[in-house]
């Protein structure tokens, strides 16, 4: 059985599809889907708020060897996202600002952070 992975993809509001990717989510890998619907309620609701929001698990998934994976905006999602992650290693794995820095560019060299985003 494959160790849980988890998805948590962004869509402006609740009649927009998410689209699962087939190859990297093949039936019974993925385990856990949180979707970010942003404009679905009053107040603006994205992936790096889900994120932090589960600080404690997804720490614990990348203190157990976990990957993650960005895709999207990369004007602004991914540094929101980025900055999400600094603060759940901070807040859940007891490490400092500089250290949970240097976790993330250390997995970026792993190829268990990989940030596919572009700028439009």
């Amino acid at each position: 059985m494959p160790p849980p992975s988890a998805l948590h993809p962004g869509a402006p509001g609740w009649h927009d599809p998410i689209h699962l990717p087939g190859p990297c989510c093949p039936q019974g890998v993925l385990t856990k889907l949180h979707v970010a619907y942003s404009r679905a309620q009053a107040e603006k609701r994205y992936v790096q708020h889900l994120l932090a929001e589960q600080g404690a698990e997804v720490a614990a998934a990348i203190g157990a060897g976990g990957h993650v994976y960005v895709c999207g905006d990369g004007a602004h999602m991914a540094k929101d996202v980025h900055a999400a992650l600094v603060s759940l290693l901070v807040a859940h794995a007891g490490v400092s600002e500089a250290a949970a820095g240097e976790q993330l560019a250390a997995m970026t060299k792993e190829g268990r952070y990989v940030r596919d985003v572009w700028v439009a």
